[in-house]
């Protein structure tokens, strides 16, 4: 058999030191790599969200009393409209409902107004309530594209309940969340592997004095076993010890064959 053969079958062997020390190694490298890529996962996409539902929570909590600025100046729907209108930019749209029907709406960018449907069916569809009494938040997709949504009740004067949703398109920023996730995943991987190999070199080189013992007591002769001084370069203590102990035992049964000898003669 081949020295390459050998270490080859050494090394995944599963009753070899090497194998087991390696195994568990990499086991116990792979929960903490892993649960650190978890957590700063995790912790990226609360901190993203977390940015995005207080941006949206304050467009809610300031449409009211935008309102009721506007209402001394103008009539009630237009300061609605016109508040609104001020209030959504970009990819943030802002939508008033009544009993789940549209009433008035300012679009973001890139948004029309069957996506603004779509978006009001698929939050009632989740189960929210059509006039909330509190704010709420959630996350809904349509055609593809992610949308953070702010819903909260609009009470003006005495008119009939309405609700006020406010929907972000976060397709963007969840793509770069998912491109993260996937360079920490192979950057754990690549770890993990340049680990594995520098373990299983660093266990081999730790267990090269048992090899050397291994090697020097396979070929003694009997005559020789009285005179066994084995000597290990760089070897541990546990392993000098065992190396002292063998001596030791050798001693013995050289004595003890000598005395046989004797016996028999």
């Amino acid at each position: 058999m081949s020295k390459g053969s050998r270490f080859i079958r050494q090394l995944v062997a599963p009753s070899s030191l090497r194998t087991r020390l390696t195994v568990g190694v990499a086991i116990l490298a792979t929960l903490g790599i892993g649960s650190m890529a978890a957590w700063m996962s995790w912790q990226t996409e609360r901190i993203l969200l977390g940015r995005h539902e207080r941006q949206l929570t304050s467009v809610v909590a300031q449409v009211p009393e935008d309102i009721d600025r506007y209402r001394t100046a103008l009539p009630l729907d237009d300061a609605l409209q016109k508040v609104i209108d001020l209030r959504s930019f970009s990819d943030l749209s802002v939508v008033v409902a009544v009993d789940g029907n549209i009433t008035t709406q300012a679009m973001g960018e890139g948004q029309d107004d069957q996506i603004v449907e779509r978006l009001v069916e698929r939050v009632q569809g989740e189960g929210l309530p059509v006039v909330p009494t509190a704010v709420d938040t959630a996350i809904v997709t349509v055609d593809g594209r992610d949308y953070l949504v702010c819903l909260g009740p609009l009470q003006v004067a005495q008119q009939a309940p309405r609700t006020l949703y406010v929907f972000l398109d976060i397709t963007e920023d969840r793509d770069r969340l998912n491109a993260l996730r996937s360079s920490l995943i192979a950057a754990a991987a690549l770890t993990l592997a340049g680990l594995a190999v520098a373990v299983a070199l660093y266990v081999k080189r730790a267990l090269q004095p048992l090899r050397q013992m291994s090697q020097i007591t396979a070929h003694l002769a009997l005559e020789e076993l009285g005179h066994v001084q084995v000597r290990l370069d760089n070897a541990p203590a546990e392993v000098s010890e065992l190396v002292e102990t063998c001596e030791a035992m050798l001693a013995r049964l050289a004595k003890a064959l000598d005395q046989q000898r004797q016996f028999t003669h």
